[in-house]
């Protein structure tokens, strides 16, 4: 993100610290982000990204791994170069989830953003790609202020994001 045109004020300077003193190689590789989404959320970590596949695993794997590698196999962009981003799809089902943990969750998440201009948020009926990116921003700060993600994993309902054709 050092690089990142955008302020985000959910990563701070100890964060952005920690992720520098890693080598850059291994930065690179992505290994370290694939593993923490293992960690923190392990149903999210073979779903196929958009357009190419972890730096890491660019080269095909021996043959008795070779299916999984194939099921990740990356998600095909349209003529002009979009791809579709399941989290700019916030539908009414995945945004009750995040409701609940923003509302729900630590008080501390409001000493840094306005509760009330994150209600409002919430209630609108459709929301753009810097609305669903703040949202899931304040979500994963919550998540992250509760402890929540250093325990077992909570029983969520099941969502599903419809995929454009």
């Amino acid at each position: 993100m050092t690089n990142h045109v955008a302020f985000d004020p959910f990563f701070d300077n100890r964060l952005n610290r920690a992720a520098l003193a890693m080598s850059p190689e291994w930065r690179w590789s992505e290994r370290p982000y694939h593993a923490a989404i293992k960690r923190l959320a392990p149903v999210l970590a073979d779903v196929p990204l958009t357009a190419s596949r972890w730096r890491y695993e660019i080269d095909p794997p021996s043959w008795f791994r070779r299916r999984a590698w194939q099921a990740r196999a990356p998600m095909p962009v349209d003529k002009a170069g979009a791809a579709f981003d399941w989290r700019d799809s916030l539908d009414p089902a995945l945004v009750r989830v995040i409701r609940q943990q923003i509302l729900e969750g630590p008080a501390g998440l409001f000493e840094v953003v306005k509760r009330s201009r994150l209600e409002e948020l919430l209630d609108s009926p459709s929301h753009d790609k810097a609305t669903s990116f703040l949202l899931w921003n304040a979500c994963t700060a919550s998540v992250l202020l509760s402890g929540a993600w250093l325990g077992p994993p909570p029983n969520l309902p099941p969502i599903q994001v419809s995929r454009p054709s």
